[in-house]
């Protein structure tokens, strides 16, 4: 029986000694204080509130601490949270630089901010920046899957400094759903990746051998008496050409040009947190980012992401995980808007 018991008391430990370590960080409200977005933290607010945190390395070395320090802090008004990363190193000449398409996943180093503003442990908003000032942006769901066609409106910048690299974050409030309330506890994970060591650091570590995504990232609290956003947004467009035919239409007027004009709207209304109002009048998709040109001369047929807002709100409901793949090739969508 001593044997049985020792042996239980073990696995006990084990299994606890793998819980995600929570972590806490205070938003600071701004007052009359204006922050630049250019990418250097210069401001008092940032100097003031930032948070020197140990982050710890899920790649390459699991659990190890991060090779290079990183700090960050978060403010807001009753419009914008702002996100501030200072990421230090000790030679600045190994920072990885790579000017790319938006979204683009590439070797370089960057910074995330990833924030569950549902405080649901499933859903959030991500954003990223790399010392090129390229943007990436996700939504993700299910805890542990992820939307990169996603795309928000927001600003951000980054800059080299003599001793880091830093970014800043300027993120609408409308884009992040939250309930009403006085008070407001959001998740919060923050990402570090140091390109020249192929590393990963995170604010919130966890083991790889734990399940999940944004169940464990740590919370961000000190958000008070945010103001109801206005979640209605309209897009309208007008286009006009003119095509001269030298001639071939009307022989007698061969200056003659054929006139087109259009004009239309997409309107987006944010009925509930959990439910938008879609609406897109006349749609011409003229102003959507254009796709990669691609050579194909396989036998199968090209993918190409959903790049049109109508399309791409609430496209995860048509993502599962039918057991097909794995990873990022893990999630299969049954409704493909592009064909």
């Amino acid at each position: 029986m001593k044997t049985i018991s020792l042996i239980s008391i073990f696995s006990f430990q084990l299994c606890f000694g793998a819980v995600t370590e929570m972590r806490e960080a205070s938003a600071v409200r701004l007052q009359n204080d204006i922050i630049r977005i250019d990418g250097k933290l210069t401001e008092l607010i940032w100097q003031s509130s930032l948070i020197r945190s140990d982050f710890l390395q899920r790649n390459p070395l699991e659990g190890e601490s991060a090779t290079e320090k990183t700090a960050f802090s978060i403010a807001y008004d009753d419009n914008y949270l702002y996100v501030g990363i200072m990421a230090f190193t000790e030679d600045i000449s190994t920072i990885r630089k790579i000017l790319s398409r938006r979204d683009e996943e590439t070797p370089s180093d960057w910074l995330f901010v990833s924030i569950d503003s549902y405080n649901d442990n499933r859903t959030a908003f991500e954003f990223g920046l790399n010392p090129s000032g390229v943007k990436r942006d996700l939504r993700r769901f299910d805890d542990d899957n992820y939307d990169d066609n996603w795309d928000a409106i927001w600003e951000g910048k980054s800059s080299v400094n003599h001793d880091s690299w830093s970014a800043e974050f300027k993120i609408p409030l409308r884009e992040l759903r939250f309930d009403e309330g006085n008070e407001q506890t959001w998740g919060l994970q923050i990402n570090r990746y140091i390109a020249k060591n192929n590393e990963d650091d995170y604010w919130t570590y966890w083991s790889k051998d734990e399940s999940g995504w944004v169940r464990h990232y740590g919370d961000l609290v000190g958000l008070t008496n945010i103001p109801k956003q206005d979640r209605l947004q309209i897009s309208p467009y007008v286009t006009s050409s003119y095509d001269h035919y030298e001639g071939y239409i009307n022989p007698t007027h061969p200056d003659e040009f054929d006139k087109h004009s259009n004009v239309g709207a997409d309107i987006k209304y944010g009925v509930t947190n959990n439910l938008t109002l879609d609406v897109s009048l006349n749609p011409d998709f003229g102003q959507v980012e254009a796709d990669p040109a691609e050579l194909n001369i396989s036998g199968f047929e090209s993918y190409f992401g959903e790049r049109r807002p109508f399309f791409m709100e609430g496209g995860n409901i048509f993502n599962f995980n039918l057991g097909f793949g794995d990873g990022d090739q893990s999630m299969n969508t049954l409704f493909y808007t592009r064909r």
